[in-house]
């Protein structure tokens, strides 16, 4: 089974740094996976680009590719248009619609292939991930990239779970023949470019279109990391 995550990263180099450390830390077995990672330029988002630049220079693991996707800054800002194009583009037989603050532990990616291998139903998300006790704790982790060398991992002991009750946001998981067909949020309004980093609220159009709002299925060992700055409120924040 082919999965492809995607998600987008502006200026958040270090809470991208955790997420494809966990793919090289803990690849997975069964499943192959592309990793695309919508971004713009070196000169607009050095930081970004010096982290990709790190993990293409590294051996990846067998079943794991990493794939930058570059976009002019307007048309990174609304994420429904980067998450339009590789729906309309992709190969795989599930897409993972995720965020860069979200890294995948031990056998999470194989588990979720062998939930949704063989079934029907367009659209899937995870019941429960687990997110940072408080703010504070992912601030530190945050902080704790700027000292740490390598490839990084996050201590579980920190989490908390987190239940979900429809696909929003970073956890929703669409089988490859949906995407191809009806793209994400096509012919929307939130295909318009934007001036700055724009707060996502597409997710209501787009489980509209499908008509569900998607299956909860056991994800295990799905982290994500809390941040007390977010760029739609903040639009300097460099995380």
């Amino acid at each position: 089974m082919k999965l492809e995550l995607v998600s987008h990263c502006w200026r958040y180099s270090r809470l991208l740094r955790y997420q494809l450390s966990s793919l090289f830390l803990f690849p997975p077995c069964r499943v192959l996976v592309d990793a695309v990672i919508f971004c713009t330029s070196r000169e607009n988002d050095p930081e970004t680009w010096a982290t990709l630049d790190y993990f293409l220079s590294l051996t990846a693991p067998e079943n794991v590719a990493i794939r930058p996707w570059m976009l002019p800054p307007e048309r990174l800002f609304r994420r429904a248009i980067g998450r339009n194009l590789a729906a309309g583009a992709t190969e795989a037989d599930w897409v993972w619609f995720a965020d860069c603050e979200m890294t995948f532990g031990e056998g999470a990616l194989d588990k979720l292939a062998e939930q949704v291998r063989g079934r029907s139903e367009p659209l899937f998300y995870p019941c429960e991930i687990g997110i940072h006790r408080t703010h504070a704790l992912g601030d530190a982790a945050i902080r704790h990239a700027d000292d740490a060398a390598g490839l990084l991992d996050i201590a579980p002991e920190d989490f908390v779970p987190h239940r979900y009750h429809r696909a929003i946001g970073g956890v929703q998981i669409v089988s490859g023949h949906v995407a191809r067909d009806v793209g994400y949020c096509r012919n929307t309004r939130w295909q318009r470019p934007a001036e700055r980093w724009q707060g996502a609220r597409e997710d209501v159009s787009f489980r509209k279109s499908l008509g569900t709002p998607g299956v909860g299925i056991r994800v295990p060992n799905v982290f994500r990391l809390r941040h007390s700055v977010c760029g739609r409120h903040h639009p300097d924040a460099r995380l």
